[in-house]
């Protein structure tokens, strides 16, 4: 929608900014240029870089871009591993997960009431979750039915589950994002909005309810509420969507025994979906880092093409360099000085551009796109594994010499 719109219009306009930078950056570094010191042939070539703007300012903005949308991207998937791992360890917190047709779980519930042991194993805890559907202020919302006990309420991020009130209701982001003008009250002023109690009140098609905290839904395809068993909403028509275990003993054992007994059923132990979940979420987000890599090769093209460009527009001084006799490793130590620093140019400004499309695509992008926020976290593999790979491209593609033209300039002047 028109958030989504304003997200990615920051992003063009931080974009922007930075490219428009270029052109003043390397004339203030003209300014300082002269003060170089070091070895000739490599001061010259440093000098170079800032000395003639024009041909290399469109191939950095490439670079620049490429190596900061790998740090936004990277700092964004690395900020929601962390916030989705944070999210497993919650909800996982039991051993065994069931879930299966609502006849089959019908009868498993009356399995588990009539004896709560497994294959030998002590069943301490079993939680029931009814499935209703409904509409909260014209929002299709998932109604889930279950005892609100203050483990349970901790699952969702509740951070004082004994003053969470057996009317109150718990609603995703995305159902709190989806009601217009709805704000609740904070009554934790101490916590952040997503991890506040609240006391706000809303219609849904069943009558009003008071919201008692809102939750992350990561991965939720619909709008979700949670009431308690005792709430008047529990006294819809329901089915048994799941059932989770807190085992005392071998959970694996216990689910060995209730899949053989219950074959119909998807019966899963909490490491097994907590692997299975952290493996998707890699997969999903590896073709990011392929799209990436397409960037920084395009960019580096770019570069190269910058650099021959510089290089032939240099003839004459290559000439002089060449009759003074300037071996090939000196002219490769050229080549890598020139390239090195329209890399660490492309870095000073990639990096801060970086950070600002990674806050964006974090804090705003995403709870727009999807409902959900994703706290960002700043790990620095995130920014200098992007800066690095994008400093190594500018350097392969400066002393890469492809063409025969290229590759006889130096030749020709030494026959001279």
């Amino acid at each position: 929608g028109s958030g989504l719109v304003g997200a990615f219009a920051a992003i063009a306009a931080a974009s922007g900014l930075t490219l428009f930078l270029i052109r003043p950056c390397f004339e203030q570094a003209r300014r300082w240029a002269g003060r170089i010191t070091g070895p000739p042939l490599l001061v010259n070539s440093v000098r170079e870089v800032v000395w003639y703007p024009q041909d290399l300012t469109v191939a950095l903005s490439g670079l620049v871009l490429a190596m900061a949308t790998a740090i936004g991207v990277a700092v964004m998937v690395d900020s929601f591993r962390a916030d989705f791992e944070q999210f497993l360890k919650h909800r996982l917190s039991y051993d065994v997960l069931i879930d299966g047709p609502p006849s089959h779980m019908q009868a498993l519930s009356q399995s588990l009431s009539a004896d709560e042991t497994v294959n030998g194993q002590q069943i301490d805890i079993v939680q029931p979750y009814y499935l209703a559907n409904t509409r909260v202020a014209g929002v299709p919302t998932r109604l889930t039915i279950t005892r609100l006990t203050p483990f349970e309420l901790t699952r969702y991020g509740v951070k004082n589950p004994q003053r969470f009130k057996t009317h109150w209701v718990l609603v995703s982001e995305q159902l709190a994002s989806g009601l217009q003008g709805f704000a609740p009250t904070p009554v934790d002023h101490q916590a952040p909005p997503t991890q506040a109690d609240f006391a706000g009140k809303l219609q849904s098609a069943l009558g009003p309810v008071q919201v008692g905290h809102v939750f992350q839904g990561f991965g939720d395809t619909q709008a979700r509420m949670i009431v308690d068993v005792d709430h008047p909403l529990a006294r819809v028509p329901k089915v048994l969507e799941s059932i989770s275990l807190t085992v005392r003993g071998n959970s694996r054992e216990v689910a060995a025994g209730l899949a053989g007994a219950f074959p119909e059923l998807e019966v899963t132990e909490q490491e097994q979906v907590r692997t299975s979940a952290l493996r998707i979420f890699d997969r999903t987000f590896a073709i990011t880092n392929v799209l990436i890599t397409i960037a920084l090769v395009v960019a580096g093209i770019g570069v190269y093409v910058a650099t021959s460009t510089l290089r032939l527009n240099q003839r004459t001084s290559s000439q002089l360099l060449a009759n003074m006799g300037v071996s090939w490793l000196e002219t490769l130590g050229i080549d890598v000085a020139r390239a090195t620093t329209i890399g660490c140019v492309a870095i000073a400004l990639a990096v801060p551009l970086g950070l600002g499309l990674g806050w964006i695509l974090c804090e705003q992008v995403n709870p727009r796109a999807f409902g959900w926020t994703v706290n960002m976290r700043l790990n620095p593999g995130a920014v200098y594994g992007p800066a690095l790979w994008g400093l190594l491209a500018a350097v392969v593609a400066g002393v890469v010499r492809v063409g025969q033209r290229e590759e006889s300039l130096y030749g020709q002047t030494v026959r001279l």
